[in-house]
C-alpha cells in the first residue's frame, strides 16, 4: 500500500473512530473530541504553508477567525443557509491569505513571519473596533446557528459531531491528494530549494501565494465550523496567540506529515483540558514537551515514530541468520 492510500485509510479510520466512539461519550466529550477534530482540519491547512512550502505564517488566526465572523454574519444577518455561508466563510479565510500573501511574500523567513502578525493584528483591531458595529465588538456575536437540514437536529451535539467528522474526512483527504498532485510536489521543491525551482522555470512567488490562499480557504472553513460548535464567535479567535498555538501543535505533532499537526492538535488539547484542572501552567507542561521535541526529534513525533520504525527494521535486517552463522 503506498504512503498516499495509508494516509486516506488512516483519515478514514480516525473520522469514523471519533463519530462511533462519540455516540458513546457524554456531551461534554463530544464537544471535546469536536474541537479537537476542527483544529485538527485548521493545523493540517496551516502545515499545508508552513510543512509543505515552508512559508512561516504567525497571521493564520486572522484567516480562521475571518471565516468564523464571515459564517456568522451571513447565517444571521444575510440570513443565509449553512452551505452558502460555509461558502463565505472559505472565500473569505482565502481572500484574507490572497491579500496577505501578496503584501508579504518577497519577504523570506521570519520577516515575512513578522509581516503576517502586523497584519492579522492589524486585520483583529479592525474588526473588534472599526466594524464593532457588525461585529460585536468585544462582545463578539452569539448565537451563531448551526445546520439545520435533512431533518437532522444539529443543535445536538452527537449529530454535530458527525457532521464535523465528514466535514474532517473530505478535508483532509483533499489535502492529501494536493500533495500528491504535481502542485503539491512543486511546493515541496519550493519549499527545499526555492532558487532551483525557478531555474527550472516554475515561479515560486506564484506557488507560495496560491499555497498561502489554498491554506487560508481551508483555515477559514474551520473557523467557521469552530464557531457553529461552539455557537459564539469573539475576538479572542483573532489573536496572534492561536496562530503561536496552531505552530506549536504542528511543530509537536511533525510538520510536512498529513496526520502530525492533528496528533500535535490532541496532545496540545488534551493537556489544556487535563492539567488545566490541577493547575493553571499547564502551558508549562506543553512548554517542556516543546522544547523535548525540537530538540530530540525536529521532525515531530510522527517523525520520530518514523525514525524508530525504521532503526528496528534496520536492526532485523542486520541480523545473522542461521546460515549466516554456518
Amino acid at each position: 500500500m503506498s504512503l498516499f492510500s495509508r494516509d486516506i485509510a488512516a483519515v478514514l479510520v480516525i473520522a469514523m473512530v471519533a463519530g462511533v466512539g462519540g455516540t458513546f461519550l457524554s456531551e461534554g466529550s463530544q464537544h471535546f473530541v469536536a474541537q479537537i477534530m476542527i483544529l485538527g482540519m485548521f493545523a493540517s491547512a496551516f502545515d499545508l504553508a508552513y510543512g509543505r512550502t515552508g512559508i512561516f505564517s504567525i497571521g493564520h488566526a486572522a484567516f480562521f477567525g475571518g471565516g468564523a465572523y464571515a459564517y456568522a454574519l451571513l447565517s444571521l444577518k444575510a440570513g443565509l443557509g449553512f452551505f452558502p455561508s460555509l461558502a463565505g466563510a472559505i472565500l473569505i479565510g482565502g481572500a484574507l491569505a490572497t491579500l496577505f500573501g501578496l503584501l508579504a511574500i518577497r519577504a523570506t523567513g521570519i520577516y515575512f513571519a513578522l509581516s503576517t502578525l502586523a497584519m492579522g493584528q492589524l486585520f483583529s483591531v479592525l474588526v473588534e473596533i472599526k466594524f464593532r458595529g457588525l461585529s460585536g465588538g468585544a462582545d463578539g456575536i452569539a448565537g451563531v446557528p448551526r445546520p439545520d437540514f435533512f431533518g437532522l437536529d444539529f443543535g445536538v451535539t452527537r449529530n454535530y459531531l458527525w457532521l464535523i467528522c465528514i466535514a474532517f474526512a473530505i478535508v483532509l483527504t483533499l489535502l492529501a491528494m494536493i500533495r500528491r498532485s504535481p502542485y503539491g510536489q512543486t511546493l515541496l521543491a519550493v519549499r527545499e530549494n526555492p532558487v532551483r525551482a525557478e531555474q527550472l522555470g516554475y515561479s515560486v512567488h506564484f506557488y507560495r501565494v496560491t499555497a498561502f490562499a489554498i491554506s487560508g480557504a481551508f483555515s477559514g472553513l474551520a473557523g467557521a465550523l469552530f464557531g457553529s460548535l461552539t455557537m459564539f464567535v469573539g475576538p479572542d479567535m483573532l489573536r496572534w496567540m492561536n496562530s503561536g498555538d496552531v505552530l506549536i501543535m504542528t511543530i509537536l505533532g511533525g510538520p510536512g506529515s498529513l496526520l502530525g499537526p492533528l496528533l500535535g492538535v490532541a496532545i496540545f488539547e488534551t493537556a489544556r483540558e487535563v492539567i488545566s484542572r490541577y493547575t493553571q501552567h499547564w502551558l508549562g507542561f506543553v512548554g517542556a514537551l516543546f522544547i523535548v521535541v525540537t530538540l530530540f526529534a525536529p521532525t515531530g513525533l510522527v517523525g520520530l515514530w518514523s525514525t524508530l520504525r525504521r532503526a528496528v527494521s534496520s536492526r532485523r535486517a542486520a541480523r545473522p541468520t542461521s546460515s549466516d552463522r554456518q
